[in-house]
């Protein structure tokens, strides 16, 4: 079938629309479209609404029940302390083998697991996993099964 020759029927393009100015809502300069607030006010309102936040953080740590949990943790940790005794831990498992063998493989397992195994803080297990602090003996023998060290 042989082509036909059509013209082309063009559509006429829209005209665009004016360009809706936009203007900030504390200080009416004139901004882009899709945003409330000029730069300079849109930082105040977010170093007020920081500052604000902190405050009711600040207020809501030192609260009753804030105190009564970290009191509970403490009491916690005191028992396992007074509890633990050094003949309870394996005599393979010295400070040597801690600092040579654990303690390095200790970067593979997630800060969450050390601090759900071992009953401590992220913050805490931060510093162990990193190594600027040794945990208490009484946690050697957990970190070692968590790494896959024993020499029973």
């Amino acid at each position: 079938m042989p082509l036909i020759n059509r013209p082309c029927l063009l559509q006429p393009t829209p005209p665009m629309s004016p360009r809706v100015d936009s203007y900030c809502r504390e200080c009416g300069a004139e901004i882009g479209r899709g945003r409330d607030h000029c730069a300079p006010c849109a930082l105040r309102r977010s170093t007020a609404g920081l500052i604000e936040a902190a405050a009711r953080g600040r207020i809501a740590a030192q609260g009753d029940e804030a105190q009564a949990r970290r009191s509970k943790t403490q009491l916690g940790h005191r028992a396992a302390f007074l509890a633990w005794k050094s003949s309870d831990l394996p005599s393979w498992l010295d400070e040597k083998c801690y600092l040579t063998e654990i303690q390095p493989r200790l970067r593979r397992i997630t800060l969450s697991v050390l601090s759900s195994k071992l009953g401590i803080s992220i913050p805490y297990a931060v510093d162990i996993r990193s190594a600027r602090r040794v945990p208490h003996k009484r946690h050697w023998q957990t970190l070692a099964q968590l790494v896959g060290v024993s020499y029973a």
